[in-house]
């Protein structure tokens, strides 16, 4: 079995200063994870008719491969022409509205200026106009909570195979010198080539193996972090202690904070400082 992508889990790595951040629209709270933060409105959520969203937007593509400009090497979702759709109840909206996509997270308007006042960093907001309302709540202001801080999560590991090429039938190159792009399905012949660990056949599969990245196995890199408490990531993106610890004292909900792992090793005295001020309250 050979694998092309992997996750390095190489240098001193810290918990308890990073989240990963959510807005569940459905999670079990019967078995949460210890290390999970777990603030809901209420023991019925999210079967109590809260107001819920579907976002809509579009994404602006990125080809900047040096190689090849049909490769995407970035997707940012466009904030003009966005709009929402509202489901749920009369009750008023919690401070964090879930968007059914569970890509962009919404607030309502009193969370904002509370937001706006808290001295957290690395993040804006702006008006998300409302398209189709079916909550029955009256003209909500609602606005997307964008988070700015620079990204710093760790990509996981390229192997370039040699040869670089489909094992059933030699096109190539499976994949991008010049972007690390992935081929998953063969341009000439069709077949499949790469594969995850469980969809491996063992020794005798020559498919190529590339191991996905889980919430458990994602790492920031404490030396490129810039200082802000909401840091861009995949989906929704990352946030300090100290933000979570904010956010529980206003009692914001509905949010999931997520332990993710930080390596400290290429860190100073100066950025090891501003990591464990991130631990504590604003």
């Amino acid at each position: 079995m050979q694998i092309i992508r992997s996750n390095d889990e190489s240098g001193n790595l810290i918990s308890g200063a990073f989240f990963i951040f959510e807005i569940p629209f459905d999670i079990s709270l019967d078995n949460p994870k210890d290390d999970w933060v777990v603030n809901v409105p209420d023991a019925e959520y999210p079967y109590s008719g809260h107001m819920y969203a579907e976002v809509l937007y579009d994404y602006h593509n990125e080809y900047d491969c040096p190689i090849d400009k049909r490769h995407v090497t970035d997707s940012v979702i466009k904030k003009e022409g966005m709009t929402v759709d509202l489901f749920g109840t009369t009750t008023p909206p919690c401070s964090f509205v879930c968007d059914l996509f569970g890509i962009v997270v919404v607030i309502n308007k009193m969370f904002r200026e509370h937001l706006h006042n808290s001295g957290l960093t690395g993040f804006s907001t702006f008006p998300l106009p409302v398209g189709c309302n079916q909550s029955q709540v009256p003209d909500p202001e609602l606005f997307v909570l964008s988070f700015d801080g620079s990204e710093c999560v760790r990509e996981p590991t390229m192997h370039i195979p040699d040869p670089n090429v489909c094992p059933f039938c030699g096109w190539g190159p499976l994949i991008c010198p010049g972007c690390q792009n992935i081929t998953v399905e063969c341009s000439q012949c069709k077949k499949k080539i790469v594969v995850t660990e469980h969809e491996h056949g063992g020794a005798n599969d020559p498919r190529f193996v590339a191991i996905a990245v889980s919430d458990q196995s994602m790492i920031l890199e404490g030396h490129k972090w810039d200082g802000n408490d909401f840091i861009t990531g995949p989906d929704q993106g990352f946030v300090t202690r100290r933000a979570v610890e904010w956010l529980l004292s206003t009692d914001a909900a509905p949010f999931l904070a997520k332990p993710c792992r930080v390596n400290v090793a290429k860190c100073d005295d100066a950025k090891l400082a501003q990591i464990e001020a991130a631990c504590g309250c604003p």
